[in-house]
């Protein structure tokens, strides 16, 4: 029983330390992250994304740090495809090491979409309309620099409660498919990449 009992007091006493420092982090770092990781997000995007509200949270997507972007919306890439919306979120969630608002190497591997809407388009000549990211410069930290950096090693999409609507118009293949969850794992930063699709 004695033993027990300090197991819970222990437990007890993490997930207060848990609490109190994710919280004290998102009051230290909170503003600091969304000025410098949306300022270089933005340097990456090919095309401008609408969003109505962003905030930080050491504890929402714990043990990862993420940004909570509310209501995104996305065009399409491309002058061909008009004012087509590539895609439409309720939230997106971009995450990284907790540890990287100490060194200040922003690794951004994963985002989690909630609620969110998909149109994946390829003209006649076969270009499609989501390449939305500029292809990766990459940069190195000289030995002596503090600046905080950010790279992109994506490598997992989770989607919760999606739509999705593909039409190739150089095929003339359509096809429609709503899932609870849908993810996509692969190397998103390589000029080359495969994809490994599940949606449930």
């Amino acid at each position: 029983m004695r033993l027990l009992k300090s197991v819970f007091v222990v437990l007890s006493l993490l997930v207060v330390f848990v609490l109190a420092g994710g919280t004290l982090l998102a009051h230290l770092y909170g503003d600091e992250v969304k000025r410098f990781v949306v300022e270089e997000m933005n340097k990456g995007l090919a095309v401008p994304i609408q969003v109505e509200s962003i905030e930080f949270s050491v504890l929402r997507k714990f043990p990862k740090a993420s940004l909570q972007f509310a209501e995104v919306q996305c065009p399409s890439v491309g002058p061909q495809f008009g004012t087509d919306t590539l895609f439409f979120a309720e939230k997106v969630f971009v995450q990284f090491s907790v540890l990287d608002l100490l060194f200040g190497d922003y690794v951004i591997r994963k985002v989690h979409l909630e609620n969110a809407s998909f149109h994946i388009l390829y003209d006649k000549r076969g270009r499609d309309n989501f390449h939305f990211w500029k292809p990766p410069q990459p940069k190195e930290k000289k030995e002596g620099d503090t600046k905080a950096t950010i790279s992109y090693e994506l490598n997992q999409v989770l989607v919760e409660g999606v739509e999705l609507y593909y039409y190739n118009k150089k095929s003339g293949i359509r096809a429609s498919l709503e899932g609870n969850a849908f993810q996509l794992q692969g190397l998103f930063s390589s000029n080359s990449y495969a994809l490994e699709a599940d949606c449930d």
